[in-house]
Formats: C-alpha cells, structure tokens, sequence
C-alpha cells in the first residue's frame, strides 16, 4: 500500500534539483534580460508610439521554441509598464497571446473579448 505520508516526508528531506523551478515555466521573466538587446529596441521602436496616445502596430514575434520570445516580449512591456507609472500616464491595456495555446481564430476572440 502506498504510503503517502511517508512519500511527502521523503520529498520533503531529500536534495532539491531546482533552486527556483520558476525560471523554467513561461511567465517567468528576468529581472535582468542578457543578449536580447537588438531585440528588445525593435520592439520598443515600435510599442513607444503608445507614449503619444496612438495605437502601436501589432507585433507577431515568430521563432524556435525556448529561444526568447516570450520572455522579451514581456520584459520589454514590463519596462513600458514602468515607464507609464512614473510618468503618471494611464497604463495601456495589453493583449498577450501565445498562438500555441490559442491557436484557432475562435478561441483568439473569445480570449480578446476576455
């Protein structure tokens, strides 16, 4: 029989592999982003139209899976987000969409509807 009290104290007590699992999901996104610059100014040119009120261009970031993509996007809107609140200006309403979670046009406008 499985005993699950005892599983838990093992888990507890043993080594950890990972000193912070969180760096491996997604939504995880650096306080400090390296080798991204080229990057993170392309998208920056384009999103700081939104600091004279106008509607930026829609961005579709395509590339190899683990190589940035996700966590530029979100460092750099973050960054944006920041510079909003410092300057006292109304922070502008973001849609992030992952196109391998939201992948067919149904479920994208139910989530922008959202």
């Amino acid at each position: 029989m499985f005993d699950i009290d005892s599983y838990f104290s093992n888990v507890l007590n043993s080594p950890q592999l990972f000193k912070c699992r969180e760096v491996l999901t997604p939504e995880y996104v650096p306080s400090q982003l390296l080798h991204r610059d080229d990057q993170q100014r392309k998208i920056a040119e384009v999103i700081s139209t939104s600091f004279r009120s106008c509607a930026p261009s829609n961005l579709f970031l395509i590339g190899k899976t683990g190589s940035g993509k996700t966590a530029t996007i979100k460092y750099v809107l973050d960054r944006l987000e920041n510079t909003f609140l410092q300057a006292n200006l109304k922070v502008p309403h973001w849609i992030y969409l992952n196109c391998q979670e939201v992948n067919t046009e149904y479920r994208l406008f139910a989530r922008i509807s959202q």
